[in-house]
């Protein structure tokens, strides 16, 4: 009698293992369908500039939007072992993280659009649970980009934002430059080229200063729709969600500061105008680097509990 199963992304029954084509591989936790498993090896080849559209979990009332890209090195041990490939791209896979190709890494898993926190954080404690993520995350060529939107920040608020970077970003810099060992207890790094200062990342490869916005600074304006926070580098369930709260309260300190920017337009112009946006810029910034200072004390109080 031929031995059966259900194909792990389907769910469909496999009629005959026995006779399985090549595409119907075992993957050491089941097996694909060869629809699957075609599917699993496009959705590898996907290219790094396609974005991960599907939206997981119903708006919040707070109206954030979180999604993760989980660069994985080819320094990974897993990647020499094409079960434990397979095993980890399926978990993803299910989870509806979109697999692409990125030159710089092994591969690049991009998540949903996750409505609210409280959703992503169920889902990456089931990922980690599975494979194990934070065993990947030795090298300083992984990183766990974090992106936060919301839903009513588009280009008219980013363009404010951009154009008062220089005063937003650099106070939080100074006090990360103040407190490396802090910044380690919450990203799990300090800077990198591609995590950088403001316009290091231009200065190491020979761009110009600000081109487009600093792809690689630690505080990506590049986007329309979101900011995206690059120093993160996964290491445990409770340093990623800590990290990511702290991005989300930064996203909200540079939002509020563009809402005061456009009720300020509605009342003031010229000199006046300048001379509020300036004050309530300063406010922001200084807004950011109380949250992380807050969360660098948390983290080293979370770290005194467990040492």
């Amino acid at each position: 009698m031929a031995r059966k199963a259900k194909c792990l992304m389907c769910q469909r029954q496999i009629e005959n293992l026995a006779s399985a084509t090549p595409t119907q591989y075992q993957s050491g936790i089941g097996y694909y369908c060869e629809e699957c498993a075609n599917t699993l090896v496009a959705r590898r080849r996907r290219g790094y500039n396609d974005e991960n559209t599907v939206f997981v979990g119903k708006p919040t009332n707070d109206g954030h939007t979180i999604s993760k890209e989980f660069e994985i090195s080819n320094h990974a041990p897993f990647t020499q072992d094409d079960d434990k490939v397979k095993k980890v791209f399926t978990a993803f896979h299910i989870h509806k993280y979109l697999i692409t190709n990125d030159c710089t890494v092994f591969v690049e898993m991009k998540s949903p659009v996750y409505n609210g926190l409280n959703t992503y954080n169920k889902d990456i404690k089931t990922l980690a649970d599975i494979v194990e993520i934070e065993r990947w995350y030795q090298h300083t060529d992984y990183g766990t980009h974090t992106n936060i939107g919301h839903i009513n920040f588009g280009k008219t608020e980013m363009d404010i934002v951009r154009q008062w970077r220089e005063t937003l970003v650099r106070p939080l810099q100074n006090a990360i430059d103040a407190d490396l060992e802090g910044c380690k207890l919450l990203y799990g790094r300090t800077w990198v080229y591609y995590a950088a200062r403001l316009n290091d990342y231009c200065r190491c490869q020979g761009l110009p200063e600000g081109w487009e916005y600093d792809h690689g600074c630690f505080i990506n304006l590049q986007h329309d729709n979101w900011i995206e926070f690059r120093m993160n580098k996964f290491c445990s369930v409770e340093q990623d969600r800590r990290a990511t709260k702290m991005s989300i309260e930064f996203f909200d300190a540079m939002h509020n500061f563009a809402k005061a920017v456009l009720a300020n337009r509605r009342t003031y112009n010229g000199q006046t105008l300048r001379n509020k946006n300036g004050i309530v810029a300063k406010k922001a910034a200084e807004k950011m680097v109380e949250i992380f200072k807050k969360y660098a004390k948390e983290a080293r109080e979370a770290q005194s509990v467990t040492a």
